[in-house]
């Protein structure tokens, strides 16, 4: 199992693993080692998108509890559950980097259904965070520390209250290159923003909806910085609170490629390339 790779490692070392589903939960990371999955079971060859690496924790736990700073790299983690936070990872606190994942339906009472942050440092790059639920946080939750969240897609999650895509009540985040799109909550259906210092830039907040105020960001709280963003047709307004766009902001169609097969990637004459 993954969890006994995980268990037999020690520091600096690489966990390689084969592509497969793998129903394993509540996997716990304590040191910091490299956890990479995408690998052809026969050549071992690294490719996570031909060698699609699945955690699928069936609704019996969260899929990763991560203390420390290791790197996990290559997966998809799914239908993690847990009646406390961070359904499909909780980082409680380190420097971890978790990169190339998708993080899919996963669920947590409160706070970040498919990443919760509660006083980590993480870098957070190159992640697809979709379909994922809870209280606040659908997407992404953070409460303190200083995480970076860059190159991310995070779109379809939902808030019960705040923060569909990305909440934030804490610490100091940069949030940089993102997609937000099509999250979900009663405010701030995009990103909310309630404590703490962040900085959002270069990042598209499009076609969110808040059922209250703020259907693209929302500022209930702590320092926002907003600017070269494309907040545009956000349901509920695109901003929510006191918020200051930024001089270099936009409100317009980021002409993605193909909305309906969830593929954000923008076009070639789309006003943000």
């Amino acid at each position: 199992t993954i969890s006994y790779g995980v268990g037999q490692a020690t520091a600096r070392d690489t966990v390689k693993v084969a592509a497969g589903t793998y129903y394993e939960h509540d996997i716990v990371i304590n040191k910091d080692i490299t956890l990479r999955g995408g690998y052809d079971p026969v050549s071992w060859n690294f490719d996570p998108f031909l060698n699609q690496t699945v955690v699928d924790a069936e609704r019996r736990g969260r899929v990763l509890y991560i203390i420390g700073s290791p790197t996990v790299e290559g997966f998809t983690l799914r239908n993690g559950s847990t009646a406390g936070s961070g359904g499909g990872v909780h980082i409680a606190q380190g420097s971890p980097v978790l990169r190339r994942n998708t993080i899919v339906y996963n669920a947590a009472s409160f706070y970040g259904g498919g990443i919760y942050n509660q006083s980590g440092s993480p870098t957070l790059e190159q992640n697809t965070l979709a379909f994922n639920t809870a209280q606040r946080g659908g997407g992404l939750a953070s409460r303190l520390g200083t995480p970076g969240v860059w190159n991310n897609f995070i779109y379809g999650n939902n808030a019960s209250v705040s923060g569909g895509g990305i909440y934030v009540d804490g610490g100091a985040l940069n949030i940089w290159h993102n997609t937000v799109y099509s999250n979900t909550a009663v405010r701030g259906g995009g990103v909310s923003v309630e404590g703490g210092a962040v900085q959002i830039l270069n990042t598209i907040v499009a076609r969110n909806t808040a059922t209250d105020y703020g259907g693209g960001i929302f500022r209930g709280g702590g320092l926002l910085t907003l600017d070269y963003n494309d907040v545009w047709s956000n349901n509920g307004g695109d901003y929510g609170g006191d918020v200051s766009p930024g001089s270099h902001s936009i409100s317009a169609d980021p002409l993605f490629r193909d909305t309906w097969a969830n593929d954000l990637h923008i076009l070639e004459h789309s006003p943000c390339a």
